[in-house]
Formats: C-alpha cells, sequence, structure tokens
C-alpha cells in the first residue's frame, strides 16, 4: 500500500510540474511585444528567442535521449527543473539581450528535458495503466498551456512588470 500512495504523491507532484512548464512556454508569445521594446530590438530578434530556446530544447533531447537509460530520473527531473526555473527567474535581471538569448537557451534546454523525462518517469510508474495517466498528464499539460497566456495577460493589463511575472513563475518553480 506504501508503494502505491508513493506513486500517487510523485504523479501529482509531476503533474504540477507539468502545467507549471506548460504555463512557462505559453507565456513567452504574449510578452514578446514588450521584449522587442523593452530590448530595442527588431521583431526578427525577438523570433530569435524562440529559436534559440527551440535550439536549446532539440540539443537537450538528443542528448537525453542517448543518456536518459543511464541516469536517475528522478535526479533528472529536479536538475532541469531547478535549471528551468532559474533561468525563467533570471530573465527579470537581465538587460543585455545576449544574456537574455542565453538564458532561453538554457530555458528551451531544461525545459524539455523536464518534459521527456517526466513524460517517461510516469510511464515507468504507472506501466499498468500508463495510457490513462499519460493522457492526465498531457491533461495538465493543456490546463497550464490554457493558464499561461490569461496569467500573463492579466498581470500586463494591469501594468505589472512582466519581469516580475516571470520571475514569480521561476521562483515557484524552484
Amino acid at each position: 500500500m506504501e508503494r502505491k500512495v508513493k506513486h500517487t504523491v510523485i504523479t501529482a507532484y509531476l503533474y504540477i510540474l507539468m502545467a507549471l512548464y506548460a504555463v512557462s512556454i505559453t507565456m513567452i508569445g504574449p510578452v514578446m511585444p514588450r521584449l522587442i521594446g523593452e530590448y530595442a530590438i527588431r521583431t526578427s530578434q525577438g523570433g530569435l528567442i524562440i529559436t534559440v530556446s527551440s535550439l536549446g530544447g532539440i540539443l537537450s533531447i538528443i542528448i537525453v535521449g542517448l543518456l536518459a537509460d543511464h541516469l536517475s530520473k528522478p535526479k533528472l527531473i529536479w536538475f532541469s527543473y531547478m535549471f528551468f526555473g532559474l533561468s525563467f527567474f533570471l530573465v527579470a535581471y537581465v538587460r543585455n539581450y545576449s544574456a537574455l538569448l542565453l538564458l532561453f537557451f538554457i530555458f528551451g534546454a531544461s525545459s524539455r528535458i523536464t518534459d521527456t523525462v517526466i513524460n517517461a518517469y510516469i510511464s515507468d510508474l504507472h506501466k499498468e495503466r500508463r495510457s490513462v495517466y499519460l493522457n492526465l498528464l498531457h491533461t495538465f499539460f493543456g490546463v497550464g498551456a490554457f493558464a499561461g497566456p490569461i496569467y500573463i495577460r492579466f498581470l500586463i493589463d494591469r501594468d505589472f512588470s512582466w519581469q516580475k511575472a516571470f520571475s514569480y513563475l521561476g521562483l515557484l518553480c524552484l
């Protein structure tokens, strides 16, 4: 019985992490005009932020795909989520566009590791009902993806700093 309770607690925790991950990735689009204004960059340079994040994600998925079976999934999730939260937290404090790109590269890499390994870990924890638990995990992603733009738009419309919104979410993730 204790193993089942432990798996339930771990699963609930992973679902929350997935929802926060989804909130974070869907916040970026609505703040893009502010990022462009804040850093005095062109629209194409704003798009580079997403490109760099995606590049970090692609590279990390390749590396994790090669190494995941040799590493502890819980430790890998913890490690990647800490970098994910830290990069989102630090976005509020960088004033240099190159540093911002570096943070979004780290964000992209760590968030994709988190996503990939959480899916694998849920599958490992619930082999007998894997599809049910993975569907629930993706439901939590959907809820977070729905909430992210609402969260940031609500704050921006009330003249709340987008940097603070990112920073607070980063702290919550940490």
